[in-house]
């Protein structure tokens, strides 16, 4: 009998009269990629079913019975009817509940974390509450990749600031926060970030308090990171957020126009990265086993500058590349500390870090060279106030 189309919503009560469902499809390289909805469907009525060996339904031996001639069709149907009892329909009906699309989703969403691992961003934190707002909202916003967490550190800063973290952190589960009483000094803190990642983190981000990120800038930074040769990677930023190469020709008056202007950028520069001799941690990502070679930050350095300089060059000692990837950029509002500093107090740090940078690494160092090969003013790229959160 030819019944014809049929209404879907009818598909159920001829469903519930079969004894067996057939697949007879023919094995055809399309047909071989495919994941056949009706397997799921005849399941749901707890049918047994026959199918040609299709690849997909190679996962699950025990819900069908293969058959590739028309002989081995008979056979197998008469051995699905000759097994066939309530407990192995209700068993198929149990398995067909968990093939939802949600749960498909989920295992897909689960695949794609599995494949990328996970990330552990690590922001310091004093005062400037308008800063650090601007970028947890980026963060929560604009992150679309692996799955990540947030590690706020704060350095003592007022209560306003204090309120405001705690209340993200009780919003938002992806973010805990580690409250200081006093400011213990830019490479004390990340350090004590450090030490409370997740035992799952298989890449480390630390993040200046006073940057927005932009969109897509995790999983690129994490791309550049797939190379084993690569150990510290970091993105661009306009020219007043850095002082070496890794500053570019971006313009923008707000942080509306700033994301169109990164986008084009980026895109114009797609799959660029060069070796850059001092990487600033106002963004700085590696990989879980190289921060195991490379150690924490030194805690010499007090409140800050010269830490970068530092680990730069610990990286490069120890092998790895230290790069910045062109087609990320990141927003660095600058100077979100050290500008409360008075100038004398600045250059007495600046100095101590200097002249312990260069005692422990027997060296001299040099101002970094910007884009144009010129030197910058006369202070570090990690001594640019905005490269420091202390």
């Amino acid at each position: 009998h030819f019944l014809g189309e049929q209404p879907y919503a009818r598909l159920p009560s001829y469903l519930s009269q079969f004894d067996v469902c057939l697949i007879p499809f023919r094995l055809t390289p399309i047909i071989e990629s495919t994941d056949p909805v009706k397997f799921y469907e005849y399941l749901s009525a707890g049918k047994p079913v026959v199918s040609v060996p299709m690849r997909e339904l190679a996962r699950h031996p025990a819900l069908f019975y293969p058959a590739r001639t028309g002989e081995e069709v008979v056979a197998q149907v008469e051995k699905a009817l000759a097994e066939n009892s309530p407990q192995r329909a209700a068993e198929r009906v149990a398995w067909a509940r968990g093939q939802t699309w949600q749960n498909r989703f989920q295992e897909l969403h689960s695949a794609i974390d599995d494949l990328h691992g996970m990330a552990s961003l690590i922001i310091v934190s004093y005062n400037s509450l308008d800063n650090i707002r601007a970028c947890l909202e980026s963060l929560l916003r604009e992150t679309h990749g692996p799955r990540f967490e947030v590690i706020v550190v704060d350095n003592g800063s007022t209560r306003e600031v204090v309120r405001y973290l705690e209340g993200v952190a009780k919003r938002e589960p992806r973010v805990r926060v580690i409250l200081n009483e006093a400011n213990l000094g830019f490479a004390r803190a990340n350090n004590l970030g450090l030490a409370a990642i997740s035992e799952a983190s298989q890449v480390i981000v630390l993040l200046n308090n006073d940057t927005v990120v932009t969109r897509g800038w995790l999983t690129r930074l994490m791309y550049w990171l797939r190379d084993p040769q690569v150990g510290l990677v970091g993105p661009v930023t306009a020219p007043r957020g850095a002082f070496n190469q890794a500053a570019v020709p971006v313009s923008y008056r707000d942080l509306g126009e700033m994301a169109t202007a990164a986008e084009a950028y980026t895109r114009a520069h797609r799959g660029q990265a060069f070796d850059i001799p001092m990487l600033a941690m106002y963004c700085l990502a590696m990989r879980r086993d190289t921060y195991r070679v490379l150690g924490p930050l030194d805690e010499r350095f007090g409140v800050g500058m010269f830490e970068d300089d530092d680990y730069s060059l610990r990286a490069r000692r120890a092998g790895y590349r230290v790069i910045c990837a062109e087609d990320v950029f990141i927003h660095h509002a600058g100077r979100s500390s050290f500008s409360k500093l008075e100038e004398a107090d600045y250059q007495k740090i600046f100095e101590e870090n200097r002249r312990y940078f260069e005692a422990k690494w027997n060296t001299t160092w040099t101002p970094p060279a910007g884009r144009e090969g010129g030197q910058p003013d006369a202070v570090s790229a990690s001594g640019h106030p905005g490269q420091r959160v202390p």
